[in-house]
């Protein structure tokens, strides 16, 4: 099967449909995911031979409480500029909506104009709006399910969130609760991410940031999962993972989401700190030694080459730091300006055998390595000239 892109999907339809598809795979605000719904080509589009002219219909593919609910889009055959009919597959949602329904749920439908190029993700998003109506009605209609409906009802008054920060799907002997956490990001590391294209080597912070936590019931199995969007992933890997306990059916519901948060908090907090000691350590460094500064990293404050002169002795110290500190000690390389190595690298000596406190200020910390590095220039002078 072909894989097309979305610029290629979008060529097989009407010039009149284009404005309003392509909005749909660049809006990120549909569902609590931020991610774009997926659009898929009926099995008649996928021959480079399809007149283009003649598309009226594609698959949409909603992530939506961790699963993606797949809705037919289907446009008029002789006037693709009327209202789209839906066919929500695999479910009953919407199978038969009266005119007083559309007219007051779906105003974006009842009002459709192919000229406005939001009026189809408007539809999609009342229709979320209203699919999650249902899903909760479900939720009432199923006994079994008496304490999560309580609880859901105490999370939105006690966490202060609304209908827009949670969704539920309920069907036979599942239910998934997935829940937008609340919380500031924005003093974290910027998450740098390469790309070999064009003439900028770097992307930041791609996506919007957020956390999710999703627990599932099937049958009597309880699972939990906390899912982040990419810098808050890239973030918790780089400098602590983040392990959150398993929801069990004797947790409250409202106290088990609250330890979620405080977790999640706890970690921003300490990422924030340890970010901050990394920062201000290199702050010094380049006080210190400005006019020797080589390069370093002003993103991440991970590593900086430096050039020292200690009694006519010139060299170059790399200073690496981790993620870990200042719990980790920085790592010291000192590099040669004059003699290689047999492979034609300069003669380097690598160490963390200094003196180091953690517990000390990052001033004092820098001061005592700079002590280190003049102590122990003649020794690795030696080396290189053995």
């Amino acid at each position: 099967m072909e894989n097309f892109t979305n610029e290629q999907i979008l060529l097989r339809y009407p010039a009149c449909l284009r404005d309003n598809i392509q909005e749909l795979w660049m809006y990120e605000q549909i569902g609590i995911s931020g991610m774009h719904p997926q659009i898929n080509l009926p099995p008649s589009k996928l021959d480079f031979d399809y007149n283009t002219d003649m598309g009226n219909t594609f698959t949409l593919n909603i992530p939506y409480a961790g699963r993606h609910l797949q809705w037919e889009v289907i446009f008029n055959d002789e006037d693709p500029t009327f209202a789209p009919d839906f066919d929500i597959l695999n479910d009953t949602f919407l199978t038969d909506p009266t005119i007083d329904t559309i007219s007051k749920h779906l105003p974006s439908l009842a009002n459709w104009d192919v000229k406005n190029s939001k009026c189809l993700v408007n539809v999609i998003r009342e229709m979320i709006v209203l699919y999650k109506k249902e899903q909760l009605e479900r939720l009432r209609n199923e006994p079994k399910y008496l304490d999560i409906l309580e609880g859901y009802d105490r999370i939105k008054d006690k966490l202060k969130l609304s209908d827009d920060h949670i969704e539920m799907f309920v069907e036979n002997n599942q239910l998934n609760i997935m829940i937008l956490l609340k919380l500031d990001f924005s003093n974290l590391p910027v998450y740098i991410q390469e790309t070999y294209f064009g003439d900028s080597a770097l992307l930041l912070n791609p996506g919007v940031d957020m956390a999710l936590l999703k627990i599932s019931f099937l049958k009597n199995r309880i699972t939990s999962y906390l899912q982040v969007s990419p810098r808050l992933e890239k973030v918790f890997s780089d400098y602590m993972m983040l392990h959150i306990p398993p929801y069990t059916k004797n947790d409250d519901l409202v106290q088990y989401i609250q330890l979620i948060y405080h977790l999640v908090e706890e970690k921003i907090n300490q990422i924030n700190e340890q970010f901050k000691l990394k920062e201000e350590f290199f702050s010094i460094l380049l006080s210190l030694h400005g006019l020797k500064v080589l390069e370093y990293d002003n993103t991440q404050f991970s590593k900086g080459l430096f050039l020292f002169e200690i009694e006519g002795f010139s060299f170059i110290v790399h200073i690496l730091i981790g993620n870990k500190f200042p719990q980790e000690k920085p790592t010291l390389i000192l590099k040669s300006i004059y003699m290689k190595n047999a492979s034609g690298e300069p003669h380097s000596l690598k160490t963390k055998e200094y003196p180091y406190n953690s517990q000390l200020k990052p001033e004092e910390m820098v001061n005592r390595m700079m002590k280190y590095i003049e102590e122990i220039a003649p020794k690795f002078k030696d080396y290189i000239q053995l």
